[in-house]
C-alpha cells in the first residue's frame, strides 16, 4: 500500500513538473521578442480572417514560432472574438502577447500626410490625391462640392484647413482628413480670437484669419510678423489700401510669371490691395499658428510702410517719403 502511496506521490510530482514547464514554455514563447530579418514587417488582416488563418499567415511569415501556443493565448483571453481587421506594422522586438493586443484593440499601422503652412487650398488637394494610402472620394471635384460635403457650402476652401501632421489607417477617405484638419483650424483660431488684443479692426475671426494668412505670405521672420501685424492694423484704421504683393500674386493665380510688373499692380480684381482698400475676401494661404497669434495680438508701432530688402527681412518706414527712398534704395541693389 505504502508503495503504491509512494508511486502516486511521484507520478502527481512528475505531472506538477510537466505543468511547470510547460507553463513556462508558454510564457517564456508568447513573452519572447519576435526575430525578424528586418526593423519591420507589415501584415494585413482583412474582415472575417478566423484565429487559425491569421496564425497560420503568421506562422507563414516566420513571425510567430509557436502557433499552438498563439492560439491558445488568444482563446484564455478571450481575444479571439475581437480582433479588428486593417493593415498593422510589427516592429523587431514585439511579443507575440504584443501582436495578439495590437490586433485586439485595433492599434493599426498610421499613414501620415503633412499639410505645411503657406500652402493653398490646391496645394493640400494635390497632396491628398497623391496618397496611395487613402480613399479619394473628393478627387476632381469643384472646390465648392468639397466644401459643402463638409457641411459648409458658403465657406471658402482657402485658409481654412490646420497646417499640421496628420496620422490615419490605410483606407481613410480624404473627406476625413480634411475635416480633421478643418476642426483644428476652428479650434486654434477660437482660442486666439478669444484672446485678442483688444481694438482690433476686425468684427469677425474670420477676418483675423484673413490677416493671418497675409503675414504667412509676407514674411518667414517671426518676430517681424506682430510688427507687420501692427502696420496692418495701422492701415486699415487710416482706411489706406494695405498694398502687400503676396495678395496680387494670389489674385494673379497661374499667369503670375514671377515678377509683379506695374501692369499687375494697376489691375482691378478683389485680392489687388493696391487697388482696393481694406481685407481681400478671404485667405490667400494656411497660415500657422504663430501667424494667427500674430495677427491677433499686433505689436503697437508708428509704421505705415514696408518693403522687402530681399533677404527675407523687411525695411519699416514711418512716412511715404521714407518708403519711396527705401523701395529706391531696395531696387538699386536687386
Amino acid at each position: 500500500m505504502k508503495r503504491f502511496q509512494y508511486r502516486l506521490v511521484y507520478i502527481l510530482l512528475f505531472l506538477m513538473f510537466l505543468a511547470m514547464l510547460f507553463v513556462l514554455q508558454f510564457k517564456q514563447s508568447m513573452d519572447a521578442p519576435i526575430m525578424l530579418s528586418q526593423q519591420s514587417v507589415i501584415v494585413e488582416i482583412p474582415t472575417g480572417l478566423s484565429l487559425r488563418q491569421l496564425t497560420q499567415d503568421l506562422s507563414a511569415k516566420g513571425i510567430i514560432t509557436h502557433p499552438k501556443y498563439f492560439i491558445m493565448l488568444a482563446r484564455i483571453k478571450n481575444l479571439s472574438k475581437t480582433m479588428q481587421a486593417g493593415e498593422y506594422e510589427f516592429e523587431l522586438g514585439i511579443t507575440p502577447r504584443g501582436i495578439l493586443s495590437n490586433i485586439a484593440t485595433g492599434k493599426v499601422r498610421q499613414h501620415r500626410v503633412t499639410f505645411i503652412a503657406g500652402w493653398t487650398f490646391n496645394k493640400i488637394m494635390q497632396t491628398l490625391n497623391k496618397q496611395t494610402t487613402i480613399k479619394h472620394r473628393l478627387h476632381g471635384l469643384p472646390a465648392k462640392t468639397i466644401m459643402s460635403r463638409l457641411g459648409h457650402p458658403n465657406v471658402s476652401p482657402e485658409g481654412v484647413f490646420f497646417p499640421d501632421t496628420y496620422s490615419f489607417a490605410r483606407g481613410t477617405q480624404d473627406i476625413v482628413i480634411l475635416q480633421k484638419a478643418y476642426d483644428r483650424m476652428q479650434t486654434e483660431l477660437g482660442v486666439a480670437w478669444k484672446a485678442r488684443s483688444k481694438q482690433l479692426p476686425y468684427h469677425t475671426s474670420y477676418e483675423a484669419l484673413i490677416v493671418a494668412s497675409l503675414l504667412e505670405k509676407e514674411t518667414a521672420i517671426a518676430k517681424e510678423r506682430r510688427l507687420i501685424a501692427g502696420i496692418i492694423k495701422n492701415r486699415l484704421q487710416r482706411h489706406m489700401p494695405l498694398q502687400m504683393d503676396p495678395t496680387v500674386i494670389y489674385g494673379l493665380g497661374p499667369s503670375y510669371k514671377g515678377k509683379l510688373t506695374t501692369r499687375d499692380l494697376q489691375q482691378q480684381g478683389p485680392y489687388n490691395t493696391y487697388t482696393k482698400k481694406g481685407l481681400p475676401p478671404t485667405p490667400i494661404a494656411i497660415p500657422s499658428k504663430d501667424a494667427i497669434e500674430a495677427a491677433l495680438n499686433p505689436l503697437p508701432n508708428h509704421y505705415l510702410f514696408f518693403v522687402a530688402k530681399g533677404d527675407g527681412h523687411h525695411q519699416f518706414s514711418r512716412t511715404l517719403a521714407q518708403h519711396n527712398k527705401a523701395v529706391k534704395n531696395y531696387k538699386q541693389h536687386t
